[in-house]
């Protein structure tokens, strides 16, 4: 008796799932080859080494993918002119990598966003991978300039950094 179209589908779905299992198991009645083994490991330790060479390579190109400003203050030195120079700093790397000698500039900024003027500014010390921490003027681990503006927003972008290395 011939099977229903219905039938057939499912037989024909449980043959190509057998024939898949079956062809991924190994053959056990064979010793493992050590020298296939040892060219699987040494492939794959040299896979793990360019991921790890591009991971840095991206973080020190591209420093504001991995770091983050949580907040930041500023001061006005001035009594008649305004002068704004930013106080402190906290930010989070959220990199593998530790990181130190960041740079960047703070941006001052008008009502609509329209950049007035930039400050460069660098810090001092290094930040842990995945670690947070606050720089600031006070204790000398923030340095930048002052500007001559009435800016009361601004934005801080990071431009350059080093990786701590081991």
């Amino acid at each position: 008796m011939p099977l229903n179209p219905r039938r057939r589908g499912q037989l024909a779905a449980v043959v190509t799932a057998t024939s898949v299992i079956l062809a991924g198991c190994k053959d056990y009645s064979r010793a493992p080859d050590p020298e296939k083994k040892a060219d699987l490991k040494e492939a794959a330790e040299n896979v793990a080494e360019e991921k790890e060479a591009k991971e840095k390579r991206d973080l020190v190109n591209d420093p504001a993918r991995f770091l983050e400003v949580v907040d930041w203050t500023y001061r006005d030195d001035g009594i008649i002119n305004s002068y704004r120079q930013m106080a402190t700093v906290r930010v989070i790397n959220k990199s593998k990598y530790a990181v130190r000698d960041v740079a960047g500039e703070v941006d001052w900024l008008d009502a609509q966003d329209q950049k007035l003027a930039s400050m460069p500014f660098s810090l001092k010390g290094s930040i842990p991978a995945g670690d947070t921490k606050q720089f600031a003027l006070s204790d000398r681990t923030l340095t930048n300039g002052t500007v001559k503006l009435a800016a009361k927003k601004g934005r801080v972008r990071f431009l350059s950094l080093r990786l701590v290395e081991p």
